[in-house]
């Protein structure tokens, strides 16, 4: 995804850390007790990369690339739900030539885990 943004046009940078994120207030009333919080939009980001470097962009699009770390979501909206379903699942890789999962039913092109039950390999 990273490298498509950019041969799509996206500015991409890599080697960089995002720490922090400005945000531009929306001016929307929220609710005391609601659980959403009205950041507003992410107008600039404070950046850092390895060498000492850093610095501050400005953007009109945030596309968060944070993968499973998702700075967005954990840091700042503080809404990032894990599936459960998949909490032990220890491997995670893309295949190319591989062939399709449940062609034909509803569940076509899901993803497919292999699980092990018991303590025998342990």
């Amino acid at each position: 995804m990273f490298r498509h943004a950019g041969k799509s046009g996206a500015k991409i940078f890599d080697g960089v850390k995002v720490t922090e994120l400005d945000f531009e207030p929306s001016g929307i009333d929220v609710p005391a007790d609601s659980k959403v919080a009205d950041l507003g939009r992410p107008v600039s980001a404070t950046w850092s990369r390895k060498d000492g470097s850093s610095g501050t962009i400005k953007f009109q699009y945030l596309v968060d690339g944070s993968g499973r770390a998702g700075l967005v979501s954990t840091k700042y909206l503080k809404n990032r739900k894990y599936n459960q379903g998949l909490k032990n699942v220890a491997s995670w890789a893309y295949w190319k030539g591989a062939g399709q999962y449940s062609i034909g039913t509803k569940r076509q092109n899901q993803p497919y885990f292999e699980a092990l039950t018991g303590t025998s390999l342990l």
